[in-house]
């Protein structure tokens, strides 16, 4: 039996239907009975629309806890509107998981600057380049020149999910000449850094896609 502990109130749930298209969205846990059942917040679209639910209806249940990413399947029991929007899911029995703790990393195409000082914003002016592939500790980023090993660089950018990196420190590892481009392998100066924080979100979302339906 899993420990009901990784399913804490207030924690961010992706929520899928199975089988049927277009039917995700977003959502949170709220409680749970273990062995019994968890409950969760009525999941909302990207629009912020709540899905069109029914009693046993199959769903995928993904979320991050701790570094890991989990995933389960399990089943609709009860969808209630009062006293408030709840979902009542079957606990499951059987849970899949990836760390995101290993340092694994993940291919990207993410437009970045960069300067050998901290930026005061993201002007233009600064070095530009390209990130090609991040993990919670570095990342790999395509520039046209080279650097030494060593030198310390301030990177911008924007994720996907357009939370923005400003200023995030590291160092030059290793450099690799590509054709025409450099590799820089860089490694994160402060691990604590808040930034850090939205880049693992962002993992953990990329995360969730790799967990077999």
């Amino acid at each position: 039996m899993l420990e009901a502990g990784i399913f804490l109130p207030g924690t961010p749930v992706m929520f899928t239907v199975s089988g049927a298209v277009g039917k995700k969205g977003h959502t949170f846990f709220r409680g749970c009975n273990e062995g019994h059942y968890i409950i969760l917040d009525r999941p909302n679209d990207d629009k912020g629309v709540p899905l069109s639910l029914k009693d046993h209806m199959p769903c995928i249940v993904r979320f991050l806890f701790q570094g890991m990413v989990y995933a389960f399947q399990s089943k609709i029991i009860r969808v209630i509107s009062y006293p408030y929007p709840f979902v009542f899911i079957e606990y499951p029995q059987k849970i899949d998981s990836i760390n995101l703790r290993n340092d694994e990393r993940y291919a990207v195409q993410i437009p970045a600057i960069f300067s050998e000082q901290a930026m005061e914003s993201t002007e233009e002016g600064n070095l530009q380049g390209n990130l090609i592939d991040l993990s919670v500790t570095g990342g790999l980023l395509e520039v046209n020149r080279s650097f030494n090993s060593d030198t310390l660089l301030f990177l911008a950018f924007n994720l996907p999910n357009e939370e923005l990196i400003l200023n995030l420190a590291c160092k030059v590892r290793r450099i690799t000449k590509k054709e025409e481009t450099y590799h820089l392998g860089l490694k994160f100066s402060v691990l604590e850094d808040p930034d850090i924080e939205k880049i693992k979100r962002y993992l953990g979302f990329l995360g969730t896609l790799k967990i077999q339906k």
